[in-house]
């Protein structure tokens, strides 16, 4: 289960409009213990995909390197990485399944004609062949 506080989760929604057209993205940092998972700090991220960041989105390695200094550091969980899908559901396309990693969660958020529209979160499987959904509670 995801945990994550209404603030944190208009946070991650004004990233995202922002963005629009282009995919939005950023990382979710918290704890993890057990299956809950609690949102601590949401950090935008720059969508680095070349040439067409409307429909895909790319973290950069010193992105990443740099979230991962920050887990080490200060003891907090990458728990995931989050991002848009302008004008299309919040279903994992093929292209995130590929780019995913086995353990973090996926929140997409539909982001139609600038604004938030609606959102789910994934986790790819085990196998790393389907996403199937997280719950989440907010609060």
């Amino acid at each position: 289960m995801l945990i994550i506080s209404k603030k944190d989760l208009e946070t991650i929604i004004e990233i995202l409009e922002d963005a629009y057209p282009e995919e939005g993205c950023g990382a979710i940092l918290g704890y993890k213990e057990g299956d809950r998972w609690s949102v601590r700090e949401i950090v935008l991220l720059k969508n680095a995909a070349q040439p067409d960041r409307k429909r895909q989105y790319e973290i950069a390695p010193v992105d990443l390197l740099r979230l991962m200094r920050r887990e080490r550091e200060e003891k907090l969980s990458i728990l995931g990485f989050f991002h848009s899908h302008p004008d299309h559901p919040p279903l994992p396309s093929e292209t995130d399944r590929k780019a995913a990693w086995e353990g973090y969660c996926y929140p997409i958020f539909s982001i139609v004609e600038g604004a938030w529209s609606t959102w789910n979160v994934w986790m790819l499987s085990a196998n790393s062949e389907l996403f199937e959904p997280v719950l989440v509670r907010i609060g």
